[in-house]
């Protein structure tokens, strides 16, 4: 996996190079074939990921096939950001960029995890309990450390006079780093005999990277000499997501990895203050539908291999100020 520090260097190689490749006068911007932008400003980000284990179960003894969700769990993804960026329009038909982010705030919300059948499954017998009762229910609050990563190139191949219709390449890297703590944790199908456990302090570190190229169809509308509006539409066939859980209370690890499709909807309006100065603002939607395997270790042991799905809704709402060379 890459580091922060792997994240944050090619973010600034990619800034540089851009902010070498033009070395401008502001005055000169009106009559250059080749223009560049450097900008920042904040983002929102909202939304969950949500992790589901169940189907075929792989043990040492032998496989186990589930055909069930056995574990349910939702990471909410709700903190602000700062961004940095920059951009590279050639001949106002090539188009390159790229943008950087990280969390400001670490709140995120609460962290649930619904266990579903497994007093059963464990061998257990309540008279309540059925195969699918949910049997286990848990609340945590989640502190989150999020870096996130867009590289783009596009190409306007069809341009009349005030749109353009743009093909391109987006790769997006996310990674999401959650401190998980504070345990209220429940026995709905139990009833009043289940009662309510508290566990203060850290229960789990859990973290998860996506690496997601997607091939993009977008549209460019000119409104005047002032406004642009910028519609994009991308779609992945292969992203890939892997995330580590470590489960503190039991010494128990949950390493898994995903790939499967994802797409992505972003909606941009920009408004030029003056020549050189603009502002911009906009909103995008990401959903990842990533299917696979996590193996699980309780105290480094390896205990068993469970098929593994992984589904993220996230938007993103934004707005930048920027410099045009």
């Amino acid at each position: 996996m890459h580091g922060p520090k792997t994240v944050q260097a090619v973010c600034t190689a990619a800034i540089l190079l851009l902010a070498t490749a033009l070395p401008l006068k502001a005055a000169e911007t009106h009559h250059r074939n080749v223009h560049l932008e450097l900008f920042g400003g904040s983002q929102y980000m909202t939304g969950d990921t949500q992790f589901s284990i169940g189907g075929l179960i792989q043990t040492r003894s032998g496989e186990i096939p589930l055909n069930r969700t056995l574990s349910e769990l939702d990471f909410p993804l709700d903190v602000w950001l700062w961004s940095v960026g920059g951009a590279l329009e050639v001949a106002q038909r090539f188009n390159f960029g790229v943008l950087y982010s990280e969390n400001i705030t670490d709140d995120a919300g609460t962290v649930t995890d619904a266990d579903f059948g497994v007093f059963r499954f464990g061998g257990a017998s309540p008279p309540s309990a059925t195969d699918t009762s949910l049997d286990i229910f848990s609340q945590s609050d989640a502190s989150l450390d999020a870096r996130m990563l867009d590289l783009s190139a596009e190409y306007g191949f069809y341009k009349l006079k005030n749109w353009t219709l743009r093909v391109g390449f987006l790769y997006t890297y996310q990674k999401f780093e959650y401190d998980v703590s504070n345990l209220r944790q429940q026995f709905p199908s139990l009833g009043a005999l289940g009662g309510v456990e508290f566990v203060s302090g850290p229960v789990a570190r859990y973290e998860v990277e996506y690496k997601i190229p997607m091939v993009t169809l977008g549209l460019h509308l000119a409104g005047g000499k002032r406004f642009g509006l910028d519609a994009r539409f991308g779609y992945a066939w292969q992203a890939t997501a892997e995330d580590r859980g470590d489960w503190l209370l039991r010494d128990l690890v949950l390493i898994g990895d995903t790939d499967g499709p994802a797409y992505r909807f972003s909606l941009k309006g920009r408004f030029d203050i003056t020549q050189s100065w603009f502002v911009k603002a906009g909103v995008a939607y990401l959903k990842v539908d990533a299917d696979g395997t996590q193996n699980q270790f309780v105290h480094d042991r390896f205990q068993a291999t469970i098929d593994d799905r992984i589904e993220i809704d996230q938007t993103l709402v934004d707005v930048m100020f920027g410099f045009r060379f």
